[in-house]
């Protein structure tokens, strides 16, 4: 609701069009394909658009398109394991087995790195001080 109003004041924020694509995938592919093109066309490099894109060709069941959005997604953020989660959704609906599970493991790879580091941030603030004697 609140990117709607946003996009009504500034139909030309891509970050209002692909923030309301995002909320929208699951219940409305169809729109939210639409508002991530609009968000395309006004910023072309956008990883976050092609992502959401992706995952509403998905739902919609165009595997074609999503797998191109996807693969864009990917060269511009190589690193985001959502991208690599949903090439392996895709790949799979696309009956390629094999395919689905190199991006299953570079998912996989990615989610371990980010926890990694998670942790370790999160040791450092659970770690006790020392005791007092």
């Amino acid at each position: 609701k609140e990117y709607r109003l946003e996009l009504q004041v500034n139909p030309d924020s891509y970050m209002a069009c692909w923030e309301a694509a995002r909320v929208l995938v699951n219940d409305d592919p169809t729109e939210a394909a639409a508002l991530s093109t609009r968000a395309l066309e006004i910023s072309p490099n956008l990883a976050p658009a092609y992502l959401v894109r992706g995952r509403a060709f998905l739902q919609l069941k165009e595997f074609d398109k999503a797998l191109e959005d996807l693969k864009k997604a990917a060269a511009l953020d190589s690193n985001e394991p959502s991208v690599h989660f949903q090439l392996a959704r895709v790949y799979r609906g696309l009956g390629l087995a094999r395919q689905a599970e190199q991006e299953n493991a570079i998912f996989a790879e990615l989610e371990k790195a980010e926890h990694r580091k998670g942790d370790t941030s999160q040791d450092e603030q659970l770690t006790p001080p020392p005791a007092v004697q």
